[in-house]
């Protein structure tokens, strides 16, 4: 069952030409490890530079978690995988989602919707999830 749904949501990705979809708007619940959960309001991920040029998914994120979890959280890097497509939400929206692991070995899953840049869909923070 898991499989033919991975098949699913891959052809969908694969009618279009594959960079159509973006990341929106992304809020993330971190839980570490049974600890009080960690809220990151409203990050959103801008990989395009001043210059016009794109970052990857991988060096926006970090960017973005370093500056909220750093210093005050005592993390120093992350070691980020992404991996997509992970499952539809409401509807047919893609996800995708990060592994990062902290300097302390910690793993947190951050799952990100990826959207037609078309679509002006607002996420809400019941739709994301940790592992």
């Amino acid at each position: 069952m898991k499989y033919k749904l991975f098949l699913f949501i891959w052809e969908l990705m694969e009618r279009g030409d594959g960079q159509n979809f973006h990341l929106w708007r992304c809020l993330f619940r971190i839980r570490n490890l049974g600890k009080k959960v960690v809220k990151l309001q409203d990050i959103k991920l801008d990989t395009s530079t001043l210059d016009g040029y794109y970052t990857s998914l991988e060096e926006s994120l970090t960017e973005n978690l370093a500056k909220k979890l750093t210093p005050t959280k005592s993390v120093t890097q992350f070691a980020l995988h992404f991996e997509m497509p992970i499952r539809c939400v409401k509807g047919n929206t893609l996800c995708g989602y990060f592994i990062a692991e902290d300097d302390q070995k910690r793993k947190i899953k951050l799952i990100i919707p990826l959207t037609p840049l078309d679509s002006n869909q607002i996420y809400s923070q019941e739709q994301m999830e940790t592992v």
